[in-house]
């Protein structure tokens, strides 16, 4: 009996998504603020032309606008129907969001965290930030094919009236900028006999996946970071009322993760003041993490402005070298990890300009520092190819086995 209710349950949330397709959209006008991004990402399907897009609420500074600033609308393309509209009590049951937090908020980039109804189990983690013409940007980060992406549409192929046949996602690769494509089933195996209609993948086809059966994502380190960033700059602003200093600096903190989640060990590395170093230590073994396949060995880097008046704290000319520990070559987490920790600095070399910079960057395995970074192609100035070089310098992972590691990465100035 308790079998049979189930399923009924189930069925009746499909075929609710299903008539959405079909039933004609709210008319209700929808309007945009002055910074506002329209289109983060958008949901298309056989049948129309027409989408649902997802934009952002955003300031005058690109700060996301209160606790849940992703917002769903219409965007059609079928004549004889209102350019935009927003969606209807049955729209949201397929399209709508499920829920969103904003995990961060500073001026060097902003995270939400979201989940939509059609893909519960899927996390997007939406990057907003300023562009280098003081536009505001922002991009959705998933899992494509195996890929940290960024996304950029959902298509639903329909079989027929009430039936989807299956999902396509299509996006970039976070390292590369290679194009990717997913093509997923209409409804996974398995459904649990005690699913929910909220949480059941017979939606939109997202896989019935366990997420501790896979590894650490990029996304996933990033959304915790990102959260938890607040509580390090807390450590830095006690240390600088502790001995009335404020230099600029930069930590690296090399850290372990469990499979459980728990952050098993943290060490920091750099030029630090006070109990920094301590604090930051104590903070990140406190963090968690969801549960994985298995142990995850990263590194993040803190970034200390400091007071203007106060001069950055001096580098050691010679980097301490360690004895070779850690995995052969550096994980494709930790290298999208070292290279969004210099994408702003490599962006502001381009000064305004929008154009694609590839350099290749050689890793030293002793302690993960960059040994050279290479601009190719003639299309920038010196001076301008000087500072991409400099500025992916910074870029660091966490210590590894080979002597060294190379890769060419794109840069998006």
């Amino acid at each position: 009996m308790m079998r049979r209710v189930a399923e009924a349950s189930v069925l009746a949330t499909v075929l609710a998504t299903v008539l959405a397709f079909f039933v004609a959209p709210a008319l209700a006008r929808v309007t945009f603020g002055a910074n506002d991004v329209q289109t983060i990402f958008f949901i298309s399907k056989s049948d129309d032309r027409n989408r649902v897009d997802y934009g952002v609420r955003l300031d005058d500074a690109c700060l996301p606008v209160g606790a849940r600033p992703v917002f769903a609308y219409w965007r059609r393309f079928e004549p004889r129907q209102a350019r935009l509209g927003e969606l209807n009590p049955m729209d949201r049951r397929a399209y709508g969001i499920q829920s969103q937090s904003v995990r961060s908020r500073a001026d060097n980039g902003s995270w939400i965290e979201m989940r939509l109804r059609g893909f519960p189990r899927e996390r997007f983690l939406v990057l907003v930030q300023r562009g280098t013409e003081s536009a505001c940007h922002a991009r959705a980060q998933v899992r494509i094919d195996q890929h940290d992406a960024f996304l950029h549409h959902i298509h639903i192929e329909l079989e027929g009236p009430m039936r989807i046949d299956r999902v396509v996602l299509e996006g970039r690769d976070v390292q590369t900028g290679a194009a990717l494509r997913e093509s997923r089933p209409r409804q996974p195996r398995g459904v649990r006999d005690d699913a929910r209609p909220d949480d059941s993948p017979g939606s939109f086809g997202s896989p019935d996946v366990d997420d501790s059966t896979t590894p650490l994502s990029a996304a996933d380190i990033q959304g915790v970071v990102a959260r938890e960033r607040a509580s390090i700059m807390r450590c830095y602003e006690t240390a600088a009322r502790a001995t009335d200093r404020a230099p600029g600096l930069r930590l690296d903190v090399d850290f372990t993760v469990a499979a459980s989640g728990r952050v098993t060990s943290a060490e920091v590395r750099g030029q630090t003041f006070g109990d920094l170093a301590q604090c930051v230590a104590r903070n990140v073994r406190r963090w968690r993490f969801r549960v994985s396949s298995g142990e995850t060995r990263t590194s993040v880097p803190f970034v200390f402005q400091g007071r203007a008046d106060e001069p950055a704290d001096d580098v050691p000319s010679e980097p301490v070298r360690r004895a070779p520990t850690g995995p052969t070559t550096p994980s494709r987490s930790d290298i999208v990890l070292a290279m969004n920790s210099v994408s702003g600095p490599v962006q502001a070399c381009g000064d305004g300009e929008h154009r694609l910079a590839q350099v290749r960057l050689v890793f030293a395995g002793g302690d993960g520092r960059v040994v050279s970074a290479t601009v190719s192609g003639d299309t920038f100035s010196d001076s301008v190819r000087t500072c991409i070089a400099r500025a992916a310098r910074g870029a660091r992972v966490p210590p590894f086995r080979q002597d060294d590691y190379s890769v060419n990465y794109p840069f998006r100035l």
